[in-house]
């Protein structure tokens, strides 16, 4: 389920404290207070990575600022706003403490403890008085479902039972014994006071005793779907059990381990009401639902529904809503009872819910529901658990599923209707922070061709350069072969499509650079009339271009795009100049001018840190990376590495990987030239096991070559070394090849040293020292 706030702050305030540059910068603070820059000189990070972290500090409470003059100018100057800090488990709590007496504390809260509302019973007044004067501790409650055993029981502890401590378990399919005795434990250490940790080790006896003290009213309903393993831990417990503690078991047949228990159970078949109490009941569900209906209408119905309540509520709302003749009304809701064995008749917004999980795909997340339906989650999920209760839907943690073969579920009524609901559905999920909800989305808009919702979102994913479906490449694939086969397509629309579809297949390396970049060559005409789409794709294919070895034809485009940049409104320029920066930094990466393309990389990385895109931000600072690596600036390797560590662990899970696996071939380097083979090792082989991997395949194969050579193991290194040279593997640099060469004994001319970046010269010696040791 959704998260309070406050529990989430929980997560960020102990993120943030435990992360090593954070601890630095409140170190630095707890000296004297400082402003961005002096902190960012003193701990050689970016300016940009200490302002966030900074902000972020100060947005839990922990540090605080003011303007300030220094020198000839005014800067924001940040101090302590804590002296410590401490964290507590305390009572099945977490409490964090700040030492201005600021605290944040989070229970671990009870599931399914709520009871049932029932604001009138009708007709259950000699149950109500049978169970009352009995002096029995276990109460066995079955028959006909949505015949009130649980509003009977729920009743009872409104009117007799309010000032007890009360349980009441609805069981799942994921339940233990363990999860069950968890929920007692939190349950009776909150009314004993007693430490959680104790009551959890007590014997099963203890806890019963514990429970009889307190008088405690324990319900286990729909006790016919608990599980076994769960249905024996219950069983054990509740024969211990005393009076005036009080046990109910609800179940809709009779359960037979039970009446071996003699003197201690009392079982009430729960049957259809009377006449007259249907018709009392039937007047008061009339008179809610604002229906008149005549004496003769309510016998009729209390007579042919059995006086079962939802089944008259269920008659009461079809009469007034549909305009059928009212015996037309009885007889298909009673029909619809028992033919499809539901047991309960559902109101138009049960009926919706169904409805939307159908458009969904049969899976949605409780929060996409509530928002559509505009509900707060608390009804929500009261009307949720009452559709599981009546076997339609499972609920799956923060998901609810359909169950596959229900009988009698309702269907869409028409595919205009079905169309509306796929619409509100896809439409919400791409809303939703989870990438993988947002695709779902995506491919519910593909599969039923809504082109008018789907384009502007690839459109804004395209524009913005957003890195969201980066980790879901074969769901996004499927979208955009979807869209391309819809009919009605403008031509603007088509070339979009296939751009960004040649964009994922080169990704994927479903097809190489030359021939994706000849296909968004051939396609970015169709998009001149979108001077943001074209801009941000034209300085795409430059940076792709120059990758393939048209430097003039790249460096042509590249100008193209920057001269039509300059004509964009500020606020589409941030969002393309981080492509355009790459590109760049292609392009001086070829001329050699790596400061220059170090400078546009930490300028790209600012730019997708103000914009909040985390995803982009990290991509960027690998860029960085590589530009330390082949500069041979270790120790600041080091550092963004760290970055990117912390950064990714912000992402969404293929998200994240993605990242590290593309950060990984920078983090083995750094290995290599430190001496540390153990650690590259690990980390090679780390990096292998990731499943985004093949996106650096040809860096973990040459620097798996260098690691090998460097361990001793000479013939598997000059293997490797032979099938890069001949060029069995792609991406593999001029560069790490000059390595190769150096692995197979071929000695470097002076001038060909020198050409080698920084990096990779010191690479390079490092092989050519271990060759002439291994020689001699």
């Amino acid at each position: 389920m959704t998260r309070s706030p406050e529990s989430e702050k929980l997560d960020i305030i102990i993120n943030s404290i435990r992360n090593k540059i954070n601890i630095q910068i409140l170190l630095l603070l707890s000296i004297k207070p400082s402003y961005t820059r002096e902190i960012a000189d003193v701990l050689k990070l970016n300016e940009s990575s200490i302002s966030r972290r900074l902000k972020l500090l100060e947005q839990l409470g922990i540090v605080r600022s003011c303007w300030k003059r220094v020198g000839e100018k005014n800067v924001k100057l940040h101090e302590l706003n804590i002296k410590e800090f401490s964290i507590r488990f305390d009572g099945g709590a977490l409490e964090v403490s700040f030492s201005d007496e600021e605290k944040h504390r989070e229970f671990i809260r009870l599931r399914n403890t709520v009871i049932p509302e029932c604001e009138e019973l009708v007709g259950r007044e000699e149950e109500l008085y049978t169970i009352h004067s009995s002096n029995v501790p276990i109460i066995h409650l079955w028959g006909l479902p949505g015949i009130g055993k649980s509003s009977l029981a729920a009743w009872y502890i409104k009117r007799y039972r309010k000032r007890e401590p009360v349980y009441w378990y609805v069981p799942i399919v994921s339940d233990t014994a363990e999860t069950l005795k968890l929920n007692l434990t939190l349950l009776i250490s909150t009314i004993t006071g007693l430490d959680v940790r104790t009551v959890m080790n007590s014997d099963i006896r203890t806890l019963a005793n514990l429970l009889n003290e307190h008088s405690t009213v324990l319900v286990f309903d729909d006790f016919h779907d608990v599980n076994k393993q769960v249905k024996e831990y219950i069983l054990s417990l509740v024969e211990r059990i005393e009076y005036p503690a009080r046990v109910f078991i609800i179940s809709k047949l009779k359960e037979r381990e039970l009446p071996y228990w003699k003197g201690k159970v009392l079982d009430i078949e729960v049957k259809p009401l009377p006449p007259n109490e249907a018709i009392e009941l039937t007047k008061k569900l009339s008179k809610d639902l604002s229906t008149n209906l005549s004496q003769h209408d309510i016998l009729q119905i209390a007579k042919l529904s059995g006086g079962i309540p939802l089944l008259i509520h269920g008659i009461i709302n079809l009469y007034k809503s549909a305009g059928l003749p009212l015996t037309e009304c009885i007889n298909r809701v009673v029909a619809s009872y028992y033919e499809s064995k539901i047991g309960e008749v559902i109101d138009e917004n049960d009926k919706l819910i169904l409805e939307l999980l159908i458009a969904g795909g049969g899976v949605l997340p409780i929060e996409i529901l509530c928002n559509i339906l505009s509900l707060r989650q608390t009804a929500c999920l009261k009307r949720l658990n009452m559709l599981e209760r009546l076997g339609l839907i499972e609920i799956l943690g923060e998901d609810v599923k359909v169950r596959e073969g229900v009988e009698g579920l309702p269907k869409v009524a028409n595919k205009p209707r079905l169309k509306h609901l796929v619409e509100l559905v896809a439409l919400a999920l791409n809303q939703h922070p989870d990438i993988r909800q947002r695709m779902r989305g995506l491919l519910l808009m593909a599969d039923n061709c809504l082109i008018k919702d789907a384009i502007p979102i690839i459109e804004k994913r395209l524009l913005h350069g957003s890195s969201w479906m980066t980790c879901c490449f074969g769901l996004y694939h499927s979208v955009l072969e979807k869209l391309q086969q819809c009919e009605g397509l403008t031509t603007q629309q088509k070339s979009l499509l296939a751009i960004e579809r040649t964009l994922v297949e080169i990704t994927t390396k479903e097809i190489d650079l030359r021939k994706g970049v000849d296909i968004i060559k051939r396609h970015l005409v169709g998009l001149r009339s979108n001077r943001f789409l074209y801009t941000r794709v034209a300085a795409l294919l430059a940076g792709m271009l120059m990758k393939i070895g048209n430097l003039d034809e790249g460096r042509r485009i590249l100008e193209e795009s920057k001269s039509l940049f300059q004509k964009l409104p500020s606020e589409l320029k941030k969002e393309i100049e981080p492509t355009i920066l790459a590109s760049d930094t292609i392009l001086a990466f070829y001329e050699n001018d790596m400061e220059r393309a170090l400078d546009n990389s930490m300028r790209e990385a600012q730019l997708e840190l103000e914009k909040d895109d985390f995803g982009n931000y990290a991509v960027a600072l690998v860029h960085i990376g590589v530009m330390q690596a082949y500069l041979g600036k270790i120790s600041e390797l080091k550092k963004t590495l760290e970055e990117i560590e912390e950064v990714s662990d912000l992402l969404p899970g293929d998200l994240r990987d993605t990242i590290k696996v593309q950060a990984s071939p920078l983090s083995i380097f750094t290995s290599l030239l430190e001496g540390d083979l153990k650690a590259a090792r690990t980390k090679l082989e780390e990096a292998k096991r990731n499943k985004f991997s093949d996106a650096v395949k040809g860096d973990l194969f040459w620097e798996e070559a260098v690691l090998d050579y460097l361990m001793g193991n000479i013939e598997s290194a000059r293997e490797k070394a032979k099938q890069a040279i001949e060029g069995n593997y792609k991406g593999i640099s001029n560069e790490e090849l000059a390595l190769m060469k150096a692995i197979l004994g071929n000695k470097l001319h002076k001038n060909e040293v020198e050409k080698l970046p920084q990096g990779m010269r010191l690479l390079y010696q490092i092989i050519e020292s271990y060759g002439t040791a291994d020689r001699g």
